[in-house]
């Protein structure tokens, strides 16, 4: 990443929200010893040397990070560079519209920068205001600034004024009269910008691309492919394109191995090796031969880890590297990636990146799943085959159970089967789930549904799965006259199949119904904990009942 010593001191918050909400005479003191700390750090740091305007991979210079005032004039005394712009033509103002504490820091920047420059989007600091919903008093600090034209004309590389990019005018409220049209109504249902969030989308494949090339090049027994996955790839997603799910199929490792069932009902089973296993797999794999989870886990980290930081990944010239979250828990096989892109219509914008290490087994279906009607109806679907992840068992002390996807098949079903309404209801489910989210979050049943994640998409899908069966056992017409009614009428059957397994307290997978149960909570599945687990996945199910009750009468237009 290229961080000299002060970029990591500036860096450094000591409350990521204290800017916005100070609410005592302490809490201020408390900020500013902090801050006093800080800065007597970097005041060390530079007379021993420090370059005040180093930059990193991404040209950003110390005073990029820093987020108090008193560090920014510290580093300007200093001969910090106000003049320097980072990779997207940013300078320190508009970089500081995104910070915690943009109101005092844009504020002062515009009152000692001599001149206000756009970055390499046309966009001014009033393009980054209206799109980022900042609410700042800066007007009075702009005479002169701007030389070219009135500051609120001002036009970006796609001919847009600041007012045209706003997202102070998102229409956020669920009506009645503007049912069929929410899931196009930008910044709702469809992304903010449909030209460059499709940008988004392959500068994110294109970046999982070359991260999946330089995992196998720098341990080549992680040698992969790259399978999309999520509702990215589903067309199922709700808004803008700012999240996204890549398996990274191991290759050499699935070469080396056989699938062992294990002939139980869970959704797990073991990776044994065929044969003698090279010297340099060893590690991989335990005494009996059975794949280590945690060792393949541990080293797919390692390389990503190394790659992402290092500066030869980061070609694209829109995204820079956010976050790098690798999860310790044995129940979570990913590594989650957050990166920030910068656009015309997007600026700071946050992108998720999920990368998931897993063997990709075609043609191969686990016994005792059950059968599902649209997997025995066609083989082609079923011959998708299931992914195997690498992801032990809920609180138990295996480090050789891999978890059963059924993505695959999940996604041809979406993308190939059923009908396009069928997605825009089951995108209409979502989106009434996360407006009550927005705007009901202090009910105390949405509270508790939202603290132990009882709604989830995944449940929305599998109930569409279920309908669209009973659709066809019932010969319902699958091609109706209009499909966004059509859509819309569909969630109420989504709805009501929900209810239906809530009522029952289970919720078998659809493709594979006698392994999985969606509502089972898998730390209590085993042992003696199975009275416990009964109890609280009923109380977890009356709770579930209201929220789902409230996203009836949403949909019948009784609740706003």
């Amino acid at each position: 990443m290229k961080l000299g010593p002060l970029h990591m001191i500036m860096s450094k918050e000591f409350v990521s929200n204290i800017y916005h909400d100070i609410s005592s005479t302490s809490d201020q003191k408390l900020l500013d010893t902090y801050n006093k700390k800080r800065n007597k750090i970097a005041e060390m740091l530079l007379k021993a040397g420090a370059n005040v305007n180093q930059k990193d991979i991404f040209d950003r210079t110390p005073v990029f990070f820093a987020n108090a005032i008193s560090s920014v004039k510290l580093l300007i005394k200093e001969g910090a560079d106000l003049n320097i712009t980072d990779k997207f033509g940013r300078s320190v103002l508009l970089a500081a519209v995104s910070m915690e504490n943009h109101k005092q820091l844009t504020q002062y920047y515009i009152k000692t920068m001599k001149f206000l420059k756009p970055d390499e989007c046309q966009s001014t600091v009033f393009h980054y205001v209206a799109i980022l919903q900042r609410e700042l008093d800066i007007f009075d600090y702009l005479e002169g600034k701007f030389v070219k034209c009135d500051y609120l004309e001002c036009k970006d590389r796609n001919g847009k004024t600041p007012y045209e990019v706003s997202r102070f005018k998102l229409q956020s409220e669920i009506n009645k009269k503007f049912k069929h049209s929410l899931l196009k109504q930008r910044g709702v249902g469809a992304p903010w910008d449909d030209k460059e969030s499709e940008l988004i989308k392959r500068t994110v494949i294109n970046f999982a691309e070359e991260l999946c090339k330089a995992i196998g090049e720098k341990d080549k027994r992680l040698i992969c492919t790259l399978q999309r996955s999520g509702s990215s790839e589903e067309g199922t997603k709700i808004g803008d394109l700012n999240e996204f799910d890549f398996i990274f199929c191991m290759g050499e490792i699935q070469k080396l191995c056989t699938v062992d069932d294990v002939n139980i009902e869970e959704e797990f089973v073991t990776l044994n090796a065929n044969k003698d296993i090279p010297q340099t797999f060893t590690v991989f794999f335990n005494s009996e031969g059975r794949c280590k989870i945690s060792e393949v886990r541990l080293a797919f980290s390692r390389a990503v880890k190394t790659i992402v930081l290092d500066e030869h990944i980061w070609k694209s010239k829109d995204i820079i590297l956010w976050k790098l979250k690798n999860s310790e828990e044995s129940d979570k096989p990913v590594v989650t990636l957050e990166i920030r892109l910068f656009g015309c219509a997007y600026k700071d914008e946050i992108i998720s990146i999920d990368l998931v290490p897993a063997i990709r087994k075609t043609e191969w279906w686990p016994t005792k799943g059950g059968r599902c009607e649209l997997l025995n109806q066609n083989d082609r679907i079923k011959n998708k085959g299931c992914l195997l992840l690498f992801q032990t068992k809920y609180f138990v002390q295996s480090e050789t159970l891999m978890r059963i996807s059924c993505s695959p098949v999940e996604t041809e079903l979406l993308k190939n089967v059923l009908p396009l309404y069928f997605l825009e209801g089951y995108r209409h489910c979502k989106l009434i789930y996360l407006w009550l989210v927005n705007n009901h979050s202090s009910n105390i049943h949405i509270q508790n549904c939202i603290k132990n994640n009882l709604l989830t998409s995944y449940m929305f899908k599998n109930c569409l799965f279920y309908v669209y069966e009973n659709y066809k056992m019932e010969e319902k017409p699958l091609t109706p006259e209009n499909s966004e009614v059509a859509a819309i009428e569909l969630v109420d059957d989504i709805l009501s199949c929900l209810q239906s397994f809530n009522e029952k307290c289970t919720f078998p997978v659809y493709v594979i119904p006698e392994r999985e149960d969606i509502f089972v909570i898998k730390s209590f599945k085993q042992y003696s904990l199975r009275e416990d687990s009964k109890t609280i996945t009923t109380h977890h199910c009356k709770t579930r009942e209201h929220v789902i009750k409230y996203m009836q009468e949403i949909h019948s237009g009784e609740k706003f």
